[in-house]
């Protein structure tokens, strides 16, 4: 395996790191009434940062 093929899984890793400690906070909401459209706007950041990372090998989006 090539140095850029393991840099580039390294830098992989560590944006999933970041979304897994991102999407625990979002989990953490101790009741329904805070699930406002700030929220969901977290929510839908958190699946198109996934998407990014996962399936398209882009950039973070940027966070709201």
């Amino acid at each position: 395996m090539s140095d850029s093929k393991i840099e580039q899984l390294i830098n992989k890793n560590q944006k999933l790191s970041l979304l897994l400690g991102y999407a625990t906070g979002l989990l953490k909401i101790p009741d329904a009434s805070r699930m406002d459209d700030e929220y969901f706007n977290k929510i839908e950041w958190l699946f198109k940062a996934i998407e990014n990372i996962v399936y398209l090998d882009k950039k973070l989006p940027p966070m709201p």
